[in-house]
Protein backbone atom coordinates (compact mmCIF):
# COMPACT_ATOMS: atom_id res chain seq x y z
CA UNK A 1 0.00 0.00 0.00
CA UNK A 2 1.73 3.19 -0.95
CA UNK A 3 1.59 6.21 1.13
CA UNK A 4 -1.90 7.35 -0.45
CA UNK A 5 -3.82 4.41 0.37
CA UNK A 6 -3.40 3.44 -2.88
CA UNK A 7 -1.95 0.39 -3.59
CA UNK A 8 0.97 -0.29 -5.59
CA UNK A 9 -0.89 -2.49 -8.09
CA UNK A 10 -3.39 -0.13 -8.94
CA UNK A 11 -0.11 2.57 -9.64
CA UNK A 12 1.35 0.37 -11.79
CA UNK A 13 -2.51 -0.60 -14.14
CA UNK A 14 -2.91 3.59 -13.97
CA UNK A 15 0.95 3.81 -15.21
CA UNK A 16 0.35 1.28 -18.02
CA UNK A 17 -3.19 2.92 -19.07
CA UNK A 18 -1.05 6.18 -19.43
CA UNK A 19 1.89 4.58 -21.00
CA UNK A 20 -0.05 3.70 -24.91
CA UNK A 21 -1.27 6.70 -25.83
CA UNK A 22 1.71 8.88 -24.83
CA UNK A 23 3.48 6.38 -26.26
CA UNK A 24 2.12 6.73 -29.86
CA UNK A 25 2.05 10.80 -28.97
CA UNK A 26 5.70 10.38 -29.11
CA UNK A 27 5.98 8.67 -32.27
CA UNK A 28 3.58 10.77 -33.66
CA UNK A 29 5.63 14.27 -32.98
CA UNK A 30 9.16 12.70 -33.53
CA UNK A 31 7.94 11.61 -36.97
CA UNK A 32 11.17 8.80 -37.12
CA UNK A 33 10.59 5.12 -37.25
CA UNK A 34 13.69 3.92 -36.30
CA UNK A 35 14.02 1.13 -33.00
CA UNK A 36 16.30 3.97 -31.49
CA UNK A 37 13.58 6.64 -31.44
CA UNK A 38 11.01 3.65 -30.46
CA UNK A 39 13.20 2.41 -27.24
CA UNK A 40 14.26 6.56 -26.81
CA UNK A 41 10.33 7.15 -26.75
CA UNK A 42 9.29 3.85 -24.75
CA UNK A 43 11.48 5.39 -22.37
CA UNK A 44 10.24 8.74 -22.12
CA UNK A 45 6.69 7.63 -22.27
CA UNK A 46 6.97 5.76 -18.96
CA UNK A 47 8.79 8.73 -17.30
CA UNK A 48 5.74 11.03 -18.73
CA UNK A 49 3.45 8.36 -17.50
CA UNK A 50 4.62 8.03 -14.28
CA UNK A 51 4.52 11.71 -13.89
CA UNK A 52 1.15 11.61 -14.87
CA UNK A 53 0.09 9.13 -12.30
CA UNK A 54 1.65 11.44 -9.70
CA UNK A 55 0.14 14.66 -10.88
CA UNK A 56 -3.20 12.59 -10.75
CA UNK A 57 -2.17 11.09 -7.38
CA UNK A 58 -1.96 14.98 -5.85
CA UNK A 59 -5.35 15.35 -6.94
CA UNK A 60 -3.99 18.12 -9.48
CA UNK A 61 -5.89 16.52 -12.29
CA UNK A 62 -8.97 15.38 -12.84
CA UNK A 63 -7.81 12.21 -15.54
CA UNK A 64 -11.68 10.38 -16.13
CA UNK A 65 -12.63 10.58 -19.71
CA UNK A 66 -15.55 12.49 -20.56
CA UNK A 67 -16.77 10.13 -23.34
CA UNK A 68 -19.90 11.84 -23.97
CA UNK A 69 -18.43 15.05 -25.34
CA UNK A 70 -17.08 12.42 -28.16
CA UNK A 71 -20.82 12.53 -29.37
CA UNK A 72 -19.92 16.38 -30.52
CA UNK A 73 -17.27 14.89 -32.64
CA UNK A 74 -19.52 13.77 -35.91
CA UNK A 75 -21.06 16.78 -36.46
CA UNK A 76 -17.86 18.56 -35.90
CA UNK A 77 -16.67 16.67 -38.78
CA UNK A 78 -19.54 16.96 -40.57
CA UNK A 79 -19.65 21.19 -40.11
CA UNK A 80 -15.82 21.13 -41.36
CA UNK A 81 -16.94 19.47 -44.81
CA UNK A 82 -19.83 22.20 -45.21
CA UNK A 83 -17.86 25.21 -44.02
CA UNK A 84 -14.77 24.36 -46.33
CA UNK A 85 -17.86 24.73 -48.94
CA UNK A 86 -19.06 28.31 -47.54
CA UNK A 87 -15.49 29.28 -47.24
CA UNK A 88 -14.56 28.35 -51.08
CA UNK A 89 -17.90 30.33 -51.97
CA UNK A 90 -16.65 33.58 -50.30
CA UNK A 91 -13.44 33.24 -51.77
CA UNK A 92 -14.85 32.68 -55.55
CA UNK A 93 -17.37 35.58 -54.94
CA UNK A 94 -14.51 37.86 -53.84
CA UNK A 95 -12.40 36.92 -56.92
CA UNK A 96 -15.16 37.44 -59.63
CA UNK A 97 -16.66 40.16 -57.81
CA UNK A 98 -13.83 42.11 -56.93
CA UNK A 99 -15.24 42.56 -52.92
CA UNK A 100 -14.12 41.30 -50.05
CA UNK A 101 -16.89 41.00 -47.16
CA UNK A 102 -15.91 40.84 -43.92
CA UNK A 103 -17.40 38.18 -41.32
CA UNK A 104 -19.24 39.01 -37.94
CA UNK A 105 -18.28 38.66 -34.47
CA UNK A 106 -20.73 36.47 -32.62
CA UNK A 107 -20.96 35.73 -28.59
CA UNK A 108 -23.09 33.19 -26.69
CA UNK A 109 -23.39 31.01 -23.78
CA UNK A 110 -21.33 28.44 -22.99
CA UNK A 111 -19.83 26.09 -19.65
CA UNK A 112 -19.08 28.69 -16.79
CA UNK A 113 -17.71 28.11 -13.40
CA UNK A 114 -14.04 27.06 -12.06
CA UNK A 115 -12.73 24.25 -11.40
CA UNK A 116 -11.11 21.38 -13.67
CA UNK A 117 -14.48 20.00 -15.49
CA UNK A 118 -15.49 23.37 -16.42
CA UNK A 119 -12.38 24.52 -17.40
CA UNK A 120 -12.08 21.11 -19.19
CA UNK A 121 -15.34 21.91 -21.33
CA UNK A 122 -14.12 25.06 -22.41
CA UNK A 123 -10.99 23.57 -22.99
CA UNK A 124 -12.90 21.05 -25.41
CA UNK A 125 -15.53 23.16 -27.13
CA UNK A 126 -12.43 25.77 -27.83
CA UNK A 127 -10.81 23.07 -29.71
CA UNK A 128 -13.73 21.41 -31.49
CA UNK A 129 -14.93 24.39 -32.78
CA UNK A 130 -11.92 25.79 -33.97
CA UNK A 131 -11.73 22.88 -36.35
CA UNK A 132 -14.55 24.85 -38.17
CA UNK A 133 -12.77 26.52 -41.01
CA UNK A 134 -15.65 29.34 -41.01
CA UNK A 135 -16.06 29.65 -37.31
CA UNK A 136 -13.15 30.75 -34.71
CA UNK A 137 -13.43 30.92 -30.76
CA UNK A 138 -11.53 33.93 -29.51
CA UNK A 139 -12.22 33.52 -26.14
CA UNK A 140 -14.15 31.94 -23.18
CA UNK A 141 -15.20 33.57 -20.13
CA UNK A 142 -14.48 31.16 -17.29
CA UNK A 143 -16.53 33.91 -15.07
CA UNK A 144 -19.53 33.86 -17.33
CA UNK A 145 -19.59 30.96 -20.27
CA UNK A 146 -19.95 33.78 -22.91
CA UNK A 147 -17.94 32.65 -25.82
CA UNK A 148 -16.49 34.85 -28.09
CA UNK A 149 -15.77 33.79 -32.02
CA UNK A 150 -16.05 35.03 -35.46
CA UNK A 151 -17.91 33.66 -38.29
CA UNK A 152 -16.81 34.19 -42.44
CA UNK A 153 -20.80 33.56 -42.81
CA UNK A 154 -23.00 32.71 -40.06
CA UNK A 155 -23.21 29.52 -39.99
CA UNK A 156 -24.65 27.99 -36.68
CA UNK A 157 -23.75 24.13 -36.97
CA UNK A 158 -20.27 25.50 -37.54
CA UNK A 159 -20.33 26.89 -33.55
CA UNK A 160 -20.71 23.74 -32.27
CA UNK A 161 -19.96 22.10 -30.03
CA UNK A 162 -21.31 25.02 -27.80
Amino acid sequence: MASDGVTVSSRVQRVLRWWPPLFALWMLFVGEWSWLTGVWGAGMALIAAAAADLVVSAGLLDARGRWRWCRELGPAAVAVLVDFGIVVHVLVKSIVTGRRRVGVFLEDAGASGQGPLPAGRRAWVQLVAGWSPNCYVLDISPDTGRRLMHDLRPHRPSERPS
